[in-house]
């Protein structure tokens, strides 16, 4: 009966955790990141300024977010949100501290400036 119980409480836990998670403030934050489902820090590029657009260039937070990503110890993810973001010429390079692969997630696009 006591397995049982402890059971329960493991699934009732579980459960708020993942409705925490999914409601969008997520579980854990550092600045510009919050901790995601799979246990990794994701990084949005709209938290550290980037606007999407076409007027408006976004490349310096770009390189911030690339610094917070570069500087994070663990599993870590950029996000590049829906939109168009221009950007200049941009070199995100390491060495990171992350002994994971840094994954970026690109679902906007990335535009050039002229």
């Amino acid at each position: 009966m006591e397995s049982g119980a402890r059971t329960i409480i493991v699934l009732i836990l579980s459960s708020a955790l993942v409705s925490c998670s999914t409601a969008g403030g997520g579980l854990l934050s550092s600045p510009g990141g919050r901790l995601g489902l799979g246990g990794e820090m994701i990084f949005n590029v709209l938290n550290f300024g980037a606007k999407p657009g076409q007027r408006q260039e976004s490349t310096q937070a770009f390189i911030q977010a690339w610094d917070a990503v570069c500087n994070f110890n663990g599993r870590v993810r950029l996000l590049i949100p829906p939109g168009v973001y221009k950007l200049s010429e941009t070199t995100f390079g390491g060495p990171c501290k992350s002994q994971f692969p840094i994954i970026v997630q690109v679902q906007g696009t990335l535009q050039a400036v002229t």
